[in-house]
C-alpha cells in the first residue's frame, strides 16, 4: 500500500492508500479503491480511483532474467491538476508481479483524456521490462 506516489509526472498524495500489487496473490483477486490525491502543484483534493484485477499467471522473459509473475490489470480514473481542460482521464496497465523478488518486472500502460469540449485524446504508451535483479 502506498500513501506518497513518484512514479507520476507530479508527486501524488492520496487521502487513503492504494495497493501497488494485489495483495492476494491469486488469480481472480479484484479491488476497487475510490480516495482522493493532492499535488505540490495544487492543493486542491482530486478524484482517484483504482480498480485493480489479477488475472493470471505467466512466465515472462525481460532482459533481468525468466520469471513467474501474476498478471494483473490496473484502469485508473482521475482528474489532473494543471491542465484545467483535461476534465477526466483513465490509465490503463498490464502489470506483471513476480512474488520472488517482489517487485513487478513487466509494466504497460497506455492512457486517454477528454477535454472539456468532449473530444478524447491519446497520451503516450509505455512499456518498462526489469533490466537487472542481484
Amino acid at each position: 500500500m502506498v500513501l506518497v506516489d513518484p512514479h507520476w509526472s507530479e508527486i501524488q498524495v492520496y487521502e487513503k492508500p492504494i495497493p501497488l500489487w494485489p495483495t492476494q496473490l491469486r488469480p481472480g483477486w479484484s479491488i476497487t479503491v475510490n480516495t482522493q490525491y493532492k499535488t505540490p502543484e495544487s492543493p486542491d483534493e482530486l478524484p482517484w480511483q483504482l480498480t485493480m484485477n489479477a488475472q493470471r499467471w505467466e512466465s515472462i522473459i525481460v532482459p533481468a532474467g525468466r520469471f513467474l509473475a501474476l498478471r494483473y490489470f490496473n484502469i485508473i480514473n482521475f482528474r489532473y491538476t494543471n491542465i484545467s481542460e483535461r476534465v477526466a482521464a483513465q490509465r490503463l496497465e498490464a502489470i506483471w508481479f513476480a512474488p520472488e523478488i517482489g517487485r513487478w518486472v513487466a509494466r504497460e500502460s497506455t492512457g486517454t483524456f477528454y477535454q472539456d469540449v468532449g473530444e478524447r485524446f491519446h497520451e503516450t504508451s509505455y512499456r518498462w521490462e526489469l533490466l537487472d535483479w542481484k
